[in-house]
Protein backbone atom coordinates (compact mmCIF):
# COMPACT_ATOMS: atom_id res chain seq x y z
CA UNK A 1 0.00 0.00 0.00
CA UNK A 2 1.49 3.19 -0.67
CA UNK A 3 1.90 6.06 1.47
CA UNK A 4 -0.37 9.00 1.14
CA UNK A 5 2.12 12.25 -0.32
CA UNK A 6 3.20 14.99 2.05
CA UNK A 7 1.84 17.54 1.38
CA UNK A 8 4.70 20.47 1.14
CA UNK A 9 4.44 23.79 3.75
CA UNK A 10 4.78 26.86 1.52
CA UNK A 11 5.69 30.21 3.21
CA UNK A 12 5.88 33.24 2.01
CA UNK A 13 9.40 34.61 1.64
CA UNK A 14 10.19 38.77 3.48
CA UNK A 15 11.89 40.96 1.38
CA UNK A 16 14.85 40.57 3.54
CA UNK A 17 14.50 36.46 3.06
CA UNK A 18 14.77 37.22 -0.82
CA UNK A 19 17.82 39.40 -0.97
CA UNK A 20 19.50 36.83 1.46
CA UNK A 21 19.04 33.76 -0.93
CA UNK A 22 20.19 35.77 -4.04
CA UNK A 23 23.39 36.75 -2.07
CA UNK A 24 23.71 32.91 -1.14
CA UNK A 25 23.24 32.44 -4.83
CA UNK A 26 25.06 34.74 -6.22
CA UNK A 27 28.57 33.49 -3.52
CA UNK A 28 27.41 29.55 -4.84
CA UNK A 29 27.50 30.77 -8.27
CA UNK A 30 31.16 32.51 -8.04
CA UNK A 31 32.47 29.67 -5.95
CA UNK A 32 31.26 26.94 -8.81
CA UNK A 33 32.94 29.26 -11.54
CA UNK A 34 36.14 29.56 -9.32
CA UNK A 35 36.27 25.98 -8.69
CA UNK A 36 35.52 25.57 -12.53
CA UNK A 37 37.55 27.62 -13.75
CA UNK A 38 41.08 26.34 -11.65
CA UNK A 39 39.94 22.61 -12.85
CA UNK A 40 40.20 23.69 -16.40
CA UNK A 41 42.82 25.55 -16.28
CA UNK A 42 44.82 22.90 -15.29
CA UNK A 43 43.56 19.49 -16.55
CA UNK A 44 45.35 16.32 -15.30
CA UNK A 45 46.14 13.90 -18.14
CA UNK A 46 47.16 10.07 -16.64
CA UNK A 47 48.75 8.13 -19.21
CA UNK A 48 49.68 4.48 -18.31
CA UNK A 49 49.22 2.64 -22.05
CA UNK A 50 52.54 2.47 -24.27
CA UNK A 51 52.27 4.84 -27.01
CA UNK A 52 50.92 3.34 -30.20
CA UNK A 53 52.28 3.27 -33.83
CA UNK A 54 50.09 6.67 -34.65
CA UNK A 55 50.97 8.29 -31.57
CA UNK A 56 55.06 7.55 -32.05
CA UNK A 57 54.82 9.15 -35.99
CA UNK A 58 52.98 12.35 -34.56
CA UNK A 59 55.53 13.02 -32.13
CA UNK A 60 58.82 12.35 -34.73
CA UNK A 61 56.81 14.98 -37.42
CA UNK A 62 56.52 17.28 -34.37
CA UNK A 63 59.71 16.72 -33.72
CA UNK A 64 61.41 17.32 -36.73
CA UNK A 65 59.06 20.20 -37.65
CA UNK A 66 61.03 21.92 -34.62
CA UNK A 67 64.61 20.80 -35.58
CA UNK A 68 63.62 22.67 -39.18
CA UNK A 69 62.86 25.47 -37.46
CA UNK A 70 65.28 25.79 -35.28
CA UNK A 71 67.53 25.45 -37.92
CA UNK A 72 65.90 28.23 -40.12
CA UNK A 73 66.08 30.80 -37.03
CA UNK A 74 69.84 29.85 -36.06
CA UNK A 75 71.10 29.94 -40.30
CA UNK A 76 69.10 34.02 -40.23
CA UNK A 77 70.04 34.41 -36.73
CA UNK A 78 72.20 37.78 -37.79
CA UNK A 79 69.73 39.41 -39.64
CA UNK A 80 66.50 38.21 -36.88
CA UNK A 81 68.68 39.85 -34.10
CA UNK A 82 69.17 43.28 -36.71
CA UNK A 83 65.51 43.56 -37.29
CA UNK A 84 64.43 42.86 -34.19
CA UNK A 85 67.21 44.88 -32.42
CA UNK A 86 67.97 41.94 -29.47
CA UNK A 87 71.47 41.21 -28.12
CA UNK A 88 70.29 37.98 -26.73
CA UNK A 89 68.77 34.90 -28.77
CA UNK A 90 67.27 31.94 -28.04
CA UNK A 91 66.40 30.07 -31.16
CA UNK A 92 64.70 27.35 -29.03
CA UNK A 93 62.32 29.46 -27.35
CA UNK A 94 61.26 31.47 -30.73
CA UNK A 95 60.61 27.82 -32.38
CA UNK A 96 58.57 26.82 -29.68
CA UNK A 97 56.60 30.16 -29.86
CA UNK A 98 56.23 29.49 -33.48
CA UNK A 99 54.55 25.86 -32.95
CA UNK A 100 52.43 26.91 -29.33
CA UNK A 101 49.50 25.88 -31.33
CA UNK A 102 50.36 22.26 -31.49
CA UNK A 103 52.45 21.49 -28.31
CA UNK A 104 51.27 18.62 -26.47
CA UNK A 105 49.79 18.51 -22.89
CA UNK A 106 52.12 17.65 -19.85
CA UNK A 107 50.84 14.79 -17.70
CA UNK A 108 51.43 12.34 -15.81
CA UNK A 109 52.51 8.70 -16.86
CA UNK A 110 54.40 7.80 -20.48
CA UNK A 111 53.97 10.81 -22.67
CA UNK A 112 52.29 9.63 -25.96
CA UNK A 113 54.63 9.14 -28.68
CA UNK A 114 58.02 9.24 -26.39
CA UNK A 115 59.84 6.01 -26.64
CA UNK A 116 62.44 5.22 -23.24
CA UNK A 117 66.11 6.55 -24.89
CA UNK A 118 65.11 9.09 -27.47
CA UNK A 119 67.25 12.13 -27.79
CA UNK A 120 65.97 15.76 -27.59
CA UNK A 121 67.88 18.79 -28.80
CA UNK A 122 67.02 21.17 -25.76
CA UNK A 123 64.83 22.18 -23.25
CA UNK A 124 61.96 23.41 -25.63
CA UNK A 125 61.85 20.61 -27.89
CA UNK A 126 61.07 18.40 -24.92
CA UNK A 127 57.98 21.46 -23.56
CA UNK A 128 56.55 21.48 -26.85
CA UNK A 129 56.42 17.34 -27.21
CA UNK A 130 54.63 17.62 -23.47
CA UNK A 131 57.56 15.62 -21.96
CA UNK A 132 59.31 17.93 -19.86
CA UNK A 133 57.36 21.66 -19.29
CA UNK A 134 59.90 23.44 -18.30
CA UNK A 135 63.04 25.46 -20.16
CA UNK A 136 64.83 26.27 -16.53
CA UNK A 137 63.27 24.11 -13.49
CA UNK A 138 64.51 20.84 -13.11
CA UNK A 139 61.27 20.00 -11.03
CA UNK A 140 58.09 20.00 -13.23
CA UNK A 141 54.48 19.94 -11.46
CA UNK A 142 50.81 20.11 -12.46
CA UNK A 143 48.23 21.92 -10.07
CA UNK A 144 45.05 19.44 -9.40
CA UNK A 145 41.56 20.64 -8.31
CA UNK A 146 42.36 21.42 -4.80
CA UNK A 147 45.02 23.49 -5.47
CA UNK A 148 47.78 21.57 -4.68
CA UNK A 149 50.86 20.57 -7.42
CA UNK A 150 52.26 17.10 -7.87
CA UNK A 151 55.55 16.51 -9.95
CA UNK A 152 54.97 15.15 -13.35
CA UNK A 153 58.95 15.15 -14.53
CA UNK A 154 62.18 15.74 -13.52
CA UNK A 155 65.37 16.82 -15.52
CA UNK A 156 68.62 17.02 -14.52
CA UNK A 157 71.21 19.29 -15.80
CA UNK A 158 74.01 18.68 -13.93
CA UNK A 159 73.70 21.70 -12.10
CA UNK A 160 73.73 19.49 -8.53
CA UNK A 161 76.55 17.89 -7.47
CA UNK A 162 75.14 14.84 -5.87
CA UNK A 163 72.81 14.29 -8.79
CA UNK A 164 74.22 10.49 -9.74
CA UNK A 165 72.70 8.08 -13.19
CA UNK A 166 75.47 5.34 -11.78
CA UNK A 167 76.59 6.13 -15.68
CA UNK A 168 74.48 3.38 -17.38
CA UNK A 169 71.36 5.86 -16.71
CA UNK A 170 69.27 2.86 -15.44
CA UNK A 171 69.02 4.30 -12.13
CA UNK A 172 68.74 8.28 -10.60
CA UNK A 173 70.07 9.79 -7.43
CA UNK A 174 68.37 12.88 -7.34
CA UNK A 175 69.02 15.67 -4.86
CA UNK A 176 66.46 18.03 -5.29
CA UNK A 177 65.74 21.80 -5.52
CA UNK A 178 67.37 24.15 -3.53
CA UNK A 179 70.39 25.06 -1.23
CA UNK A 180 72.84 25.64 -4.17
CA UNK A 181 75.04 28.94 -4.73
CA UNK A 182 74.65 29.39 -8.47
CA UNK A 183 77.63 32.34 -8.45
CA UNK A 184 79.76 30.09 -6.41
CA UNK A 185 80.15 27.18 -8.79
CA UNK A 186 77.38 25.52 -8.43
CA UNK A 187 78.12 23.88 -4.97
CA UNK A 188 75.91 22.79 -2.15
CA UNK A 189 75.96 25.09 0.64
CA UNK A 190 72.20 24.69 2.67
CA UNK A 191 70.08 22.35 4.07
CA UNK A 192 66.92 22.21 1.41
CA UNK A 193 63.48 22.47 2.44
CA UNK A 194 60.40 20.34 1.96
CA UNK A 195 59.15 23.24 -0.12
CA UNK A 196 58.40 24.23 -3.63
CA UNK A 197 59.55 20.89 -6.38
CA UNK A 198 60.60 19.37 -3.05
CA UNK A 199 56.95 19.36 -2.17
CA UNK A 200 55.39 18.18 -5.48
CA UNK A 201 57.89 15.32 -5.19
CA UNK A 202 56.42 14.34 -2.10
CA UNK A 203 52.96 14.27 -2.69
CA UNK A 204 53.48 12.19 -6.03
CA UNK A 205 55.32 9.60 -4.32
CA UNK A 206 52.38 9.87 -1.54
CA UNK A 207 50.02 9.33 -4.21
CA UNK A 208 52.76 6.54 -6.35
CA UNK A 209 51.92 8.26 -9.37
CA UNK A 210 54.50 7.85 -12.10
CA UNK A 211 57.33 10.32 -12.62
CA UNK A 212 58.95 11.00 -16.09
CA UNK A 213 62.77 10.84 -16.24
Amino acid sequence: EEEPAKRRKTSKATPTAKATAKTKAKVNAKATAKAKGQAAAAPVVVRLAPSTAQEIAATRRLKSNYERTFAHLMANKERIKAAKGIKSFRAGDMAYKKLKAHALPPGFGHTPGVQVGDVFPDRACMMLLGLHPELENGIAARSVGDGARIATSIAVSGGYEADDDGGDQSTLDYQGQGGRDRLGGGTQTASQDWTRGNLTLTLTLTLTLTLTL
